[in-house]
């Protein structure tokens, strides 16, 4: 109740927030975001076996970037 936004408010303002979002992540989690821009979240933790609120402390820069999330995305990008 206490959101500043409702769901139906932050979905037509979606590319504004993704914006805002994408300048607090770390290098890594902007070229995680460049790669899946789509819920790249959920992809990367699918992809690496994290849950993702661990991805997106990694995106953030909060935690160290696991090799095996590097692997995953040097993947991608080969």
């Amino acid at each position: 109740m206490g959101e500043s936004l409702s769901r139906r408010a932050r979905a037509s303002t979606g590319l504004k927030e993704h914006l805002f979002l994408k300048s607090r992540l770390s290098p890594f989690g902007r070229a995680v975001v460049g790669i899946w821009p789509d819920n790249a979240p959920k992809i990367l933790s699918e992809r690496v076996g994290i849950s993702i609120r661990n991805a997106n402390q990694i995106m953030r820069g909060d935690r160290k970037v696991p090799a095996r999330a590097l692997v995953v995305v040097m993947d991608e990008i080969d």
